[in-house]
């Protein structure tokens, strides 16, 4: 993933002169007194791309001479400037045609400054900003024509929570690092339009409106047991289910893409039982019930309900029991159920084609 990213990255920076062609001529800042030069021609709208970097130890520590700027026809690369420490300088900037690239700017803590930016036309990437603790400043970005990505390069970045308004993303979002609590700010996404690339992140939370994506489905390394977050995805391409501490995968978006055997590439190992194989999950597709995040309880006899320490139903066939958060507690078969080791609370116990919801106190 990390190599796929950093590619994206170079294959961006090659992009730019393709993409002055369109629109102008590119704007190049290397040092402070060109930034604050650049006032005194008093530009709004930049006709090519604009490229601010200093290099490794330049001196460039503010943008306050682009405040006339509004918008950038082609890509946006602020890169290698390690003694930025703000982008307020760019707050009149609306749009970005072309690419927002941010790398290698070690003091950046957050991105305020581009507090007015609403679109970016292609891709917005964030690469090795050591210092920066939050994406606040991007509140009011409501669309990506291409792809979002960020890797463990951000190593203090915990989620894109400032991602307020963002609901259109045209391409694939690339998410990695065990620095990521979780992957809020994506909340408001419904749909993409390529794949969903999930690496070492800690918590799906963060993807509860996604249904769709119209490519593969790639989680690896996370440290989650299941799922559930992502079971009514719809549009999957492919499956990658690789090196990560999942024991439950049979959920819904997973289970029908492996019963519709419709040629997508399948990788599913190197996990928790249940899990490990694509075998594995498709038993436990076909012998149990898909697990919804929004499960749907069907009448069945059980009783007692609510319970103790037991629960007694009418069928023996395998059982999974899960609470309402997908997790798998226990699991097999017979009429009589030992539930003394379950918390009190709401739980969920799922047949071949009955869910029962029962209470346990």
């Amino acid at each position: 993933m990390l190599k796929r990213l950093l590619a994206f990255a170079f294959l961006l920076a090659s992009l730019v002169n393709a993409r002055a062609q369109q629109c102008g001529n590119n704007i190049g800042l290397y040092t402070q007194k060109n930034v604050d030069d650049f006032a005194a021609r008093n530009l709004s709208i930049i006709t090519g791309s604009l490229i601010i970097q200093a290099g490794f130890g330049g001196d460039i520590t503010n943008l306050n001479g682009l405040s006339s700027v509004r918008s950038v026809c082609g890509d946006l690369i602020i890169a290698k400037n390690t003694g930025l420490t703000s982008l307020e300088g760019l707050s009149n900037i609306t749009s970005v045609g072309g690419n927002l690239i941010l790398d290698y700017n070690s003091q950046l803590t957050s991105l305020s400054g581009l507090n007015n930016l609403g679109t970016v036309g292609k891709s917005l990437t964030l690469l090795h900003n050591d210092g920066l603790r939050s994406v606040n400043g991007l509140g009011s970005l409501a669309s990506i024509g291409e792809n979002l990505g960020t890797d463990n390069s951000n190593v203090n970045l915990p989620n894109l929570d400032g991602l307020t308004s963002l609901t259109e993303i045209g391409g694939s979002i690339s998410i990695q690092g065990a620095n990521f609590v979780n992957l809020q700010g994506l909340n408001r996404i419904k749909s993409i339009g390529g794949g969903l690339f999930i690496d070492a992140v800690r918590s799906f939370s963060g993807l509860d409106s996604l249904a769709t994506i119209d490519g593969e489905l790639s989680i690896r390394n996370v440290l989650i047991d299941n799922l559930t977050p992502i079971s009514n995805i719809k549009g999957i391409k492919s499956i990658t289910i690789q090196g990560n501490n999942l024991s439950i995968c049979h959920v819904t978006s997973i289970c029908n893409f492996l019963n519709a055997s419709n040629g997508g590439t399948i990788t599913i190992n190197s996990n928790r039982s249940g899990c490990n194989s694509q075998q594995e999950v498709l038993t436990r597709c076909n012998t149990v019930t898909a697990i919804s995040n929004k499960p749907r309880a069907i009448d069945q006899s059980i009783y007692p309900n609510p319970a103790n320490n037991f629960i007694t139903r009418s069928s023996s066939a395998p059982y999974i029991i899960y609470d309402k958060l997908g997790r798998n507690l226990l699991q097999g078969s017979g009429n009589k159920i030992n539930i003394a080791s379950l918390a009190n609370g709401l739980y969920y116990l799922s047949t071949a084609n009955k869910v029962t919801k029962f209470v346990k106190e």
